[in-house]
């Protein structure tokens, strides 16, 4: 995370990309920032002014732009989030940190390194702090991977007809972690019928399970069971209090779409007033996303080169 000095609350938000027809911006972004302290919705942009001031209504919020340019430049802005599709990252993006705004972006940061590099590179020369939606398991040393596209083809499920899938659907990687450990992913298309998503841990003293029901498991729900020590079966846990700081996952409300959001603005709150506790990091900043971004292209020239790649090969 860029440094930054202690910013007075409360911070004021402008949010690329909340449309009056819903979407994620709505279900997460919106309530997230209703249910915390020390945030302030005070501006929006969409595609157009009229789109814009119709969202406006509906979420109650003050000033509404036409384009992600006016407002960037907007005075009344401090914290400006884009929420839209990936391929729009770098163009929406730029003009918050050109103005010298803080910058909060969904995963990917960019559409490819290429871009997610230039964005980092200039927000590390305006000197401003940044956010990016993503998650963590651990820095890979080195990984193997196997991508492959088994169904080539799909079928509209409105009109019926058929057209051709180029994008991978079984993406498979194991590799080392910095700390020794081996790690295993499996991320496949289509649905099931079985667990959705599930991520085992197993370490020296226990056991931790996370489980969802739905592929996309930031949209909450997820369930945590562990064992330690003479445990024999798993148990449901609940999470550490330093993981509860918005008041949905305090009201016991986490399987609601803006709970890991909110926990993520709550964490960057605090970043941005100074209050972290000493042992804590903060939110991943574009630098974390261009990391992220560079294991990826080591994934994928792993499995095209059909062996073993070190990441520290690429700086990462």
């Amino acid at each position: 995370m860029t440094s930054t000095s202690p910013h007075r609350e409360p911070i004021r938000v402008g949010v690329v990309g909340l449309s009056a027809s819903g979407g994620w911006a709505a279900a997460a972004h919106v309530p997230a920032l209703a249910g915390l302290d020390g945030y302030e919705l005070r501006a929006l942009s969409a595609s157009s002014a009229e789109s814009a001031r119709a969202a406006g209504e509906k979420y109650a919020v003050p000033l509404t732009y036409g384009s992600a340019e006016e407002l960037a430049r907007s005075e009344e802005v401090d914290l400006v989030v884009v929420t839209v599709k990936v391929p729009h990252h770098l163009e929406l993006i730029r003009p918050a940190l050109e103005a010298g705004k803080m910058g909060f972006s969904e995963w990917p940061l960019g559409a490819d390194l290429a871009q997610a590099e230039e964005l980092a590179g200039l927000a590390h020369r305006r000197g401003v702090l940044t956010a990016v939606g993503a998650m963590v398991l651990g820095e890979f040393r080195e990984v193997s991977a196997l991508i492959e596209n088994l169904r080539p083809e799909v079928t509209h499920v409105t009109s019926g007809a058929v057209a051709a899938k180029t994008a991978e659907d079984q993406i498979a990687v194991t590799g080392v972690l910095e700390s020794g450990a081996v790690a295993a992913v499996h991320i496949r298309g289509g649905t099931s019928r079985a667990t959705a998503f599930h991520w085992e841990i197993n370490g020296t003293d226990g056991d931790l399970v996370v489980k969802a029901d739905q592929v996309q498991w930031w949209y909450g729900g997820l369930r945590l069971n562990g064992a330690r020590g003479e445990d024999g079966t798993l148990a449901e846990l609940t999470a550490p209090a330093r993981y509860q700081r918005s008041l949905t996952q305090r009201a016991g409300r986490s399987t609601e779409p803006a709970c890991n959001v909110a926990h993520a603005y709550a964490l960057l709150r605090d970043q941005i007033t100074g209050n972290l506790a000493p042992d804590e990091d903060g939110v991943p900043d574009s630098r974390h996303a261009v990391r992220r971004h560079r294991m990826l292209e080591r994934v994928r020239e792993a499995a095209r080169a059909g062996r073993k790649v070190t990441l520290a090969e690429q700086g990462s």
